[in-house]
């Protein structure tokens, strides 16, 4: 609550409206805050995970309808943005021609890092100097900001019911770029001008519940996947962004990060190597755990069924084992002979169940439960 109390008060500051969509049975608590009234104009509360926040209400307008709006900011609540300035970031935003966008994640003191392409960008161009913000083909479902057509365009690769908005980042760009008729590589944009940071915090699903939307998102959207990432969301060699300066009289700089390093130069005009930019070829700590992650998660989410019905199998075995053993009754006993009958005395060298075969007329009967004869104890 504390860091959300602070990113709202910032947030004031610079004109906007502020949505709160509560899903933890605690919204009575938030609104006893003396800030919340006179800060928050929208809220709900009922049980849901963010993605269904987003599609019941800003994208089919449950309660209200938000397309007057020139932009809808989705952050996730571990998201610093106490040092970022809202009016540069919006009129950055604004500028880039972009339809989602993002502030670029400062992985400096207290930030933690993100994907290599969200991180600023802090490479000083010769003579061109830093970023303001970069047109690329990825912004993250972290902290998102759309044109509220865009918005609507987008949530068409989330699987409604999921929990999970995993995947839909790697192709709402091409996607949106696609269905508004727009440059595939200059829909989404990254302000490096205007950083937030992010917090570590713990995941609200499963891993591999993730996994599950991800893999959704690529069997249906595979033609819109982002092209610049590899499988651990790494730069690839020959990825192309292009770079807004803070002087914005030299115009867009195109950025190709090529295995001999970075090459940089205004559109339409040679481009020439400003920077040894490095690519991470091998598998470092951060995939190995993320494979470890992914891995556990898949065990969990798969096995939890098959380790309880093991359990109550044990149980049973040990229920009716002990119930066999602490309940005579419950065991074989010998027959009284009936008049006229005689019975044989027991044969050694023949098996308990041959026996009790051999006295039952020749089959095997379930009438008295026995694990000498194989039959199903079955507790109710």
């Amino acid at each position: 609550m504390a860091l959300t109390a602070r990113n709202v008060a910032h947030l004031r500051q610079g004109a906007v409206d502020i949505f709160l969509a509560h899903y933890d049975g605690t919204a009575k608590l938030w609104r006893e805050q003396p800030w919340y009234n006179s800060s928050v104009k929208f809220s709900v509360e009922y049980k849901a995970a963010k993605v269904e926040f987003v599609h019941r209400e800003l994208v089919d307008g449950e309660n209200y309808n938000f397309d007057g709006y020139r932009w809808i900011w989705i952050s996730d609540d571990n998201i610093d943005i106490t040092g970022l300035n809202v009016k540069d970031y919006v009129r950055l935003a604004d500028n880039s021609g972009a339809v989602i966008v993002q502030p670029a994640v400062d992985d400096t003191d207290n930030g933690v890092s993100s994907h290599e392409m969200l991180n600023v960008f802090r490479i000083r161009l010769p003579g061109i100097g830093r970023c303001a913000y970069r047109l690329t083909d990825f912004v993250e479902v972290m902290s998102p900001m759309f044109r509220p057509s865009a918005l609507k365009i987008a949530y068409r690769t989330h699987l409604k019911g999921t929990a999970s908005d995993w995947g839909m980042d790697n192709v709402w760009c091409h996607y949106v770029a696609s269905q508004m008729a727009l440059p595939q590589d200059k829909a989404c944009a990254v302000v490096d001008a205007t950083p937030m940071v992010k917090i570590i915090h713990g995941q609200s699903y499963e891993f591999y519940e993730g996994l599950l939307a991800f893999r959704h998102v690529r069997r249906n959207f595979t033609a819109y996947e982002a092209r610049s990432m590899d499988t651990f969301m790494r730069r690839k060699p020959g990825h192309i962004e292009w770079c807004m300066p803070f002087n914005r009289s030299i115009g867009l700089v195109k950025l190709n990060f090529t295995t001999g390093g970075l090459m940089a130069g205004p559109a339409f005009i040679s481009m020439e190597l400003v920077s040894e930019y490095r690519f991470q070829r091998g598998l470092g700590v951060k995939e190995f755990l993320i494979g470890w992650t992914a891995t556990r998660s898949f065990l969990r989410y798969h096995l939890s069924g098959v380790l309880i019905i093991l359990t109550l199998l044990v149980f049973f075995y040990w229920a009716s084992s002990w119930c066999l053993g602490s309940f005579p009754g419950l065991r074989p006993i010998q027959s009284a002979p009936l008049p006229g009958q005689t019975l044989e005395a027991p044969d050694p060298a023949i098996g308990p169940s041959d026996q009790y075969r051999r006295a039952s007329g020749g089959r095997a009967k379930c009438g008295v439960p026995s694990s000498d004869v194989g039959c199903l104890v079955v507790l109710a």
